[in-house]
């Protein structure tokens, strides 16, 4: 009896401890494979397109930092699948904190690392050369590291909240007597932060610009994208409706969707994009011209895509013609993709040396003198042909002179935005 007492016993020690090690295994084990299952298989993968987006249109109503910050937060973490997120004012004054587009968590002083210990990002936040504080990042949800087009999406982030808190700053300190002289200010210094190098450099075209805006600030944009080291190049003319500050402020959205959108995604795909989120998830009012040129240097073969824009005028140096590049097509935001579809074509051509491309907005031929006469198509192309063996620089500048003779003392009423390029190499003249 008293072996059987002590066998018994031992066999219920044995079961005891086989439970013991069965639980230990199946919860090591269970980890290990949710752990798996989380870095292989959750999908993180969003449209970031959209989040840019959105981000405008969320964000475009508030006007305290205790809002911005909350919704901040929330899109960021539920969005980008972060565990935890945060954005921060700061006084220091660091002018490092602006050289460049993020810093880790051991980048950062010792101050910062003991209140934010769970940070793995410092997204700077700055307007010009105003230093606002940071956007902060955990890790993810998912055990995978934060990819090449994710950094950059929240780079973006961060630029548009430094945009809207110096537009939130700005107001606050605006009197009633001065605040449309101010908002007109600042809406002229987010145009111009947008737009592309004064001297652009390419191995096979001439690449000049102008932008002149008018007084009361519109929503013009013209802007040169390069592509695989500038083996494509995107040329692009548009005027966005709205005045003042909301132009302004489209105007950057869509050159954010452009940058964004060019690293990643064909042109064509771009396009329906942006056409189905101005119409679907802005204002009813807003819609977007633009003209744009599609430049191959290794097929030496440029695309033009009409969007309701101006006509782009080629001159073709074989035979010293100067014609209007007519495409069908229609501005982004008036119709659904469907409808839109059906029209969006591209147009190709190769260019030989001494051809140009000049485009431009309707600033330039919708130019009114006191009399009520406009600019016009017709004096636009005897400038142009005048000055044609004078190069880029030369055309742009007698056009822009011209306007202001044609002009006169009358107040210029909307934009003048005008991109040329013309490649290089002996012509035929």
């Amino acid at each position: 009896t008293f072996i059987l007492f002590k066998f018994e016993k031992a066999h219920n020690v044995a079961l005891f401890a086989i439970y013991v090690i069965s639980f230990v295994l199946y919860a090591f084990y269970y980890r290990l494979v949710k752990w798996l299952m989380d870095y292989f298989f959750i999908k993180d993968e969003i449209n970031y397109e959209d989040i840019v987006g959105d981000f405008f249109v969320n964000v475009s109503g508030l006007n305290s930092f205790g809002e911005i910050r909350n919704m901040v937060i929330n899109e960021l973490k539920t969005l980008l699948n972060i565990r935890e997120a945060d954005l921060v004012l700061s006084e220091d004054k660091d002018e490092k904190y602006m050289s460049r587009r993020y810093f880790t968590f051991l980048d950062m002083g010792y101050r910062y690392r003991q209140a934010y210990k769970w940070a793995s990002f410092f997204f700077p936040v700055f307007f010009e050369n105003t230093f606002y504080g940071f956007l902060i990042v955990g890790n993810k949800m998912a055990k995978t590291k934060f990819k090449p087009k994710e950094m950059q999406l929240i780079t973006s982030v961060a630029n548009q909240i430094a945009m809207l808190l110096h537009t939130v700053e700005a107001s606050r300190e605006l009197s009633e007597k001065k605040i449309m002289e101010k908002e007109i200010n600042l809406a002229r210094k987010i145009q111009f932060s947008l737009l592309p190098p004064r001297d652009i450099f390419h191995e096979e075209l001439n690449i000049r610009w102008r932008y002149n805006p008018t007084i009361k600030v519109g929503g013009d944009y013209c802007d040169v994208i390069f592509k695989k080291g500038g083996e494509k190049t995107l040329f692009v003319i548009a005027d966005v409706s709205g005045k003042g500050i909301n132009g302004a402020m489209y105007m950057s959205m869509v050159r954010t969707l452009l940058h964004m959108g060019m690293s990643y995604f064909d042109l064509k795909d771009i396009i329906l994009y942006m056409n189905d989120y101005i119409k679907n998830k802005l204002p009813a009012q807003i819609f977007v011209t633009m003209a744009l040129v599609y430049y191959d240097s290794l097929e030496n073969r440029a695309s033009y895509i009409h969007l309701g824009h101006n006509y782009p005028i080629l001159y073709r140096s074989r035979d010293k013609s100067l014609t209007f590049i007519e495409q069908e097509g229609m501005g982004l935001g008036l119709v659904d993709n469907a409808q839109f579809e059906e029209r969006l074509h591209f147009h190709s051509f190769n260019l030989d040396p001494g051809d140009f491309v000049f485009l431009y907005t309707d600033g330039v031929t919708e130019a009114r003198n006191r009399e009520g006469s406009l600019y016009g198509e017709s004096r636009l192309l005897e400038m142009i042909d005048k000055n044609r063996e004078g190069g880029c620089e030369r055309i742009i500048n007698k056009i822009t002179a011209d306007l202001y003779e044609f002009r006169g003392t009358y107040e210029q009423s909307d934009d003048i935005a005008m991109i040329i390029f013309e490649k290089k190499g002996p012509s035929y003249d």
